[in-house]
């Protein structure tokens, strides 16, 4: 019930933002001095939106048919999703100003706080959906408090007024990046929704614990990412040196992804030795779904760096193309196969939705910009992929420990990189 409810929040989680936190890292990225003019006038508005989404997300969960205690989860929730996408309106502006290791600080603070408090609370009582869902809400409160120390310590403080006229055309400017937000948000999450309703709750749990650990594998990305999205436009007049910003952000994405997809391919139960209600059967399933869903994660280690270029750069109409087909075929995969093959099925289509998302992005930076696709780093980081298979599949064969199988990817990870010249490709760009 909790993936189902968290996920529906989220997908109407635009808003809460309106594609503004786009708007404002490209503007400040651009140019620096909009930086108080921006916060004077989008801060109010932000904050108005946190307070209302949790009310419009609760009266839409009653429209889909959620009742009484589910109801009540939804809007908390829903408030800490708000809250936390007013950590990302401060995080943007952070991203502008290029305050690469605020932002950093900033993007893993709520997720340090929510391992903290859960550790306690499974220490010193009793964890239950009610209290983790108190926990969320906490340490989403502490990281706009947190968030807040960041921004005046950067821009100081500044004096906030309310301009309807102002705040719309801001939103006019932002409705690509608003589109693309939507779609996003839709694409990631309606699986688990319509799970729920198609397969019921316990095929929902079992894809939620193996989903949460590709959530938490791509945070990697989700921290890295926004670092290239606001550096693109602070370059876009130098061509050498985006290409050279492409090419290490190549390298930085993929490694430490190729590392932890080709270990979860064969040593899955490492991630579910927790799950002690789980019956065989159903942890059996879950591996499978790891599996299958590190399949995704490997994808967007590889190619998220060609939609993340795109976006950054305002070529936002393709990006939004590309989420559509991919958001429909999610949707009619979904209600055509999921019934008869059951879970592993949307696993599968979840991995489909971000090949189309990665083949889009991949063909037309390739065909329509002006960024070389880096085939030699693709093919030597291929060649990483399969020499870590290839180990981990020795290893699987001889029963060697999970751990010293990891060590041992580790130094051969180091040793290809020095080899490769990727320390070479990372130097190129200052």
């Amino acid at each position: 019930m909790y993936s189902a409810l968290f996920s529906f929040g989220f997908i109407f989680i635009i808003l809460t933002d309106f594609g503004i936190n786009y708007y404002v890292t490209k503007s400040i990225a651009r140019n620096s001095s909009e930086t108080a003019s921006l916060f004077s006038q989008v801060t109010l508005f932000k904050v108005l939106l946190t307070v209302l989404f949790p009310i419009a997300c609760t009266f839409l969960g009653y429209l889909w048919g959620y009742k009484d205690e589910q109801l009540i989860f939804l809007f908390f929730l829903s408030f800490t999703n708000s809250l936390l996408q007013l950590v990302l309106y401060g995080k943007a502006i952070l991203q502008g100003k290029q305050e690469f290791y605020l932002d950093s600080y900033l993007g893993i603070l709520d997720k340090f706080l929510l391992a903290l408090f859960t550790f306690f609370l499974i220490i010193f009582s009793e964890i239950s959906l009610e209290s983790f869902i108190a926990v969320r809400l906490l340490t989403a409160i502490l990281t706009v408090g947190m968030g807040y120390y960041f921004l005046k310590k950067v821009i100081g403080f500044l004096h906030l007024t309310f301009n309807w006229k102002q705040i719309k055309d801001i939103i006019i400017s932002s409705l690509p990046f608003a589109s693309m937000a939507v779609l996003y948000s839709v694409n990631d999450k309606i699986d688990q929704v319509l799970l729920e309703r198609l397969l019921g709750k316990t095929p929902t749990g079992l894809y939620a614990a193996a989903y949460r650990w590709l959530d938490a594998t791509m945070m990697y990305i989700w921290i890295i990412m926004p670092i290239f999205f606001a550096r693109f436009p602070f370059y876009k007049e130098d061509k050498q040196q985006v290409q050279k910003l492409f090419n290490a952000a190549q390298l930085i994405a993929a490694i430490p992804v190729i590392l932890a997809a080709s270990f979860v391919f064969f040593y899955p139960e490492v991630l579910v030795y927790f799950l002690n209600n789980s019956s065989e059967s159903e942890l059996e399933v879950i591996k499978e779904l790891l599996r299958i869903l590190f399949v995704s994660l490997l994808l967007n280690g590889f190619f998220n760096i060609y939609s993340t270029y795109l976006n950054a750069m305002g070529y936002v109409k393709i990006v939004n193309i590309s989420i559509l087909i991919s958001v429909f075929l999610n949707i009619l995969l979904n209600f055509m196969i999921v019934p008869t093959y059951g879970v592993i099925a949307s696993a599968w289509i979840t991995v489909i939705s971000t090949f189309i998302l990665c083949v889009f992005a991949f063909v037309y930076i390739g065909t329509k910009t002006i960024i070389n696709v880096p085939w030699k780093l693709l093919f030597k980081l291929s060649m990483l992929l399969i020499i870590l298979l290839i180990m981990f599949a020795i290893c699987r064969n001889y029963d060697l420990n999970w751990i010293l199988a990891g060590i041992l990817s580790i130094i051969i990870t180091v040793l290809y990189s020095l080899v490769s010249g990727f320390k070479q490709t990372l130097k190129e760009y200052k």
